[in-house]
């Protein structure tokens, strides 16, 4: 996509096409209604999940287990983390998403044992839900943000995406937006795998701790010897394609203890490819 073709279409209805193409839902935060109207079931703008959604996907993937022990799980994902720095938040999330969230669940006879509730289903990418929507509203504790795109993997805000004008630098997105969004509503990045800058032609993949020069763009979709191809289109089906991305997210995804903290590394396009063709 040149910013020749971007004169008839928004950068943003771009992103939104490639999105559907790849299988997910892109809705218009603008229409978003709250309470027991909302499709998704948002009380306000200040929670950063779609709670339906998350309470539908718990269920299907837990059937077995109790209504006690499922709801339980879905208070640990929510519980309150501000008091972490967002990394360990972070970090202490995917851990849960990865393995499951331990849940005591007691027998007839009065004996207890932990079980696992299951939030993403890792190797059925077609049992989870997909769900992208532009314009996300969210408060924080003093600001209200709107995001360009987030997107929801069973309700949780797994992927960010900042979005500029085909002529404004992307690292303007990094600089201008992502620091603020992190500094204004953290709790929007408490789950996040994948940050995403993007103007409709050019595109980079980092995570939540990155500088940014750790920014990359894929040149490569799907194999090591494809023709190089970078831009958009190329890293959003390398990444966004949901088969694709929890594959990247659950086997691919690395928080290194650093000075004064945790660093969340993902691998690069030629580490993905290269992996994955190799098994």
């Amino acid at each position: 996509m040149t910013p020749a073709n971007l004169k008839e279409q928004t950068v943003a209805e771009v992103f939104q096409e490639q999105l559907e193409a790849l299988g997910w839902t892109v809705d218009n935060g603008y229409k978003e209604t709250f309470g027991a109207v909302s499709p998704y079931g948002r009380p306000n703008t200040t929670l950063h999940v779609l709670p339906r959604r998350l309470r539908e996907a718990i269920e299907g993937l837990n059937p077995a287990l109790p209504e006690a022990a499922r709801e339980a799980a879905i208070d640990e994902l929510l519980r309150d983390r501000s008091a972490l720095s967002l990394a360990r938040a972070n970090q202490e999330l995917y851990a849960l998403l990865r393995d499951g969230v331990p849940v005591e669940v007691k027998s007839d006879d009065g004996s207890a044992e932990t079980q696992r509730v299951r939030v993403i289903d890792w190797d059925d990418s077609a049992r989870n839900s997909y769900v992208a929507v532009r314009e996300f509203e969210l408060k924080g504790d003093v600001y209200t943000r709107r995001a360009d795109v987030v997107g929801f993997v069973n309700g949780l805000p797994l992927v960010f995406v900042e979005l500029k004008s085909p002529d404004t630098p992307l690292r303007a997105a990094y600089d201008d937006n992502f620091t603020d969004y992190r500094a204004t509503i953290p709790r929007l990045f408490h789950f996040n795998a994948l940050t995403i800058f993007a103007n409709g032609s050019d595109a980079r993949l980092g995570t939540i701790t990155a500088a940014w020069e750790h920014f990359k763009p894929w040149k490569r979709a799907l194999r090591e010897d494809e023709p190089p191809a970078p831009g958009q289109p190329t890293l959003l089906k390398a990444v966004c394609a949901p088969a694709r991305m929890l594959d990247f997210v659950q086997n691919f995804t690395l928080f290194v203890e650093i000075a004064g903290g945790v660093a969340k590394v993902v691998a690069q396009n030629h580490q993905f490819l290269g992996v994955n063709n190799a098994i």
